[in-house]
């Protein structure tokens, strides 16, 4: 069944029609969910809500999964972060890498016990324009597709990101990475999921070929950065693109210990 799928999704994507079957989707779930989503702006509705093609393209349309699974983020990211830093000394900048409509990085401001500085960036401005109006306590910047980002050298404690390599070509993986290690401080912390072997039942016969010899295999039929444009990332090429970094772990996404789903998640620290 999933060689099937998987076929007809690669058909999809070189007629150009995938597009429009993922738009048929967004309208799918947003009639699937009306209902579900409107009970739970009755039940509370002080919670702002990003539009709903926001929800759509970065996560799914489902009000109460944006805010219960992004909050779940939020306390698993802080897990992951209390062995390798002091987080009760205040002040910590953190940064959320590809923010979106800030599904996680909404939570963090009143998890954390002690004060410290929380940032958000995107490259998708209207994002980052709806994040700044209506949550406080972040600090929310506009970037591009390509770095660079607007903070100085040297900058964060902390640097996390769920799913942003995944739907970036492999250029774009080298020079971010490199970004990430300007900003970081010495010693500081990155987190990062990617779509590892767990992914292989979506490859085709090809791709999971590349996959298995250790390169990047990238889907590119749509512009880069968008939802549809995918990168699955072997263990092998993770470990070239953290080659200047000391890797501390990797959570596995097919033995269930990622923090997102099957996606890998690579904890890396930024060597002195």
């Amino acid at each position: 069944m999933s060689s099937i799928k998987n076929s007809l999704s690669g058909i999809l994507r070189k007629t150009g029609l995938l597009y429009a079957a993922d738009m048929g989707r967004f309208i799918f779930q947003k009639i699937n969910n009306y209902n579900r989503n409107q009970q739970f702006k009755k039940q509370d509705p002080s919670f702002a809500l990003p539009p709903d093609y926001f929800l759509y393209e970065t996560f799914t349309l489902d009000y109460q999964e944006y805010m219960h699974q992004g909050k779940c983020n939020a306390e698993e990211l802080i897990d992951l972060m209390r062995p390798l830093t002091d987080l009760s000394i205040p002040g910590k900048r953190i940064l959320d890498w590809g923010c979106g409509p800030a599904r996680v990085v909404r939570h963090l401001p009143w998890l954390f016990s002690h004060n410290h500085f929380i940032y958000g960036t995107d490259y998708n401005h209207e994002y980052i324009n709806w994040c700044s109006k209506h949550l406080n306590g972040i600090s929310f910047t506009a970037n591009n597709l390509y770095p660079p980002l607007a903070f100085d050298d040297n900058y964060f404690d902390i640097i996390y990101s769920i799913s942003i390599l995944t739907h970036l070509s492999e250029k774009n993986h080298y020079e971010w990475i490199n970004e990430i290690k300007r900003v970081l401080k010495p010693g500081g912390i990155f987190i990062v999921s990617t779509q590892g072997s767990a992914y292989k039942d979506k490859m085709l016969k090809n791709e999971i070929t590349e996959f298995e010899k250790g390169n990047l295999v990238t889907r590119n039929y749509l512009k880069e950065g968008h939802r549809i444009f995918s990168a699955f990332q072997p263990e092998a090429f993770m470990k070239n693109v953290f080659k200047d970094f000391e890797i501390i772990d990797c959570q596995k996404g097919e033995e269930g210990r990622s923090i997102h789903g099957k996606q890998d998640t690579w904890i890396v620290r930024k060597i002195v």
